[in-house]
C-alpha cells in the first residue's frame, strides 16, 4: 500500500495533484481491504506533502497509512 502511494506520487499527469491522488487511491485500498479508516483532511494533506517532497520514506508512509486504519 506505502509502495502504491509513493509510486503514484510520480505519474506524470497531472503533476500537480498527485500526491492527493496517491493519498487518495490508499484510502480507497484500505477501505475496500475492509479497513475501517479514520483520518482527517489534514493528515492526508501532511502525509502527501512529506511523501511529495522526499522527506517521509516508504516505511515512514506505511506507518501513517496503519495509524489511520483500525
Amino acid at each position: 500500500m506505502a509502495a502504491l502511494l509513493q509510486l503514484l506520487l510520480h505519474v506524470p499527469a497531472p503533476e500537480r495533484s498527485n500526491a492527493l491522488f496517491a493519498c487518495a487511491v490508499a484510502y480507497a485500498c484500505l477501505v475496500a481491504s475492509g479497513a475501517k479508516v479514520v483520518t482527517s483532511p489534514e493528515q492526508v494533506r501532511d502525509l502527501a506533502r512529506l511523501a511529495k517532497t522526499g522527506e517521509a520514506s516508504v516505511h515512514d508512509i506505511a506507518r501513517e497509512l496503519r495509524r489511520w486504519s483500525r
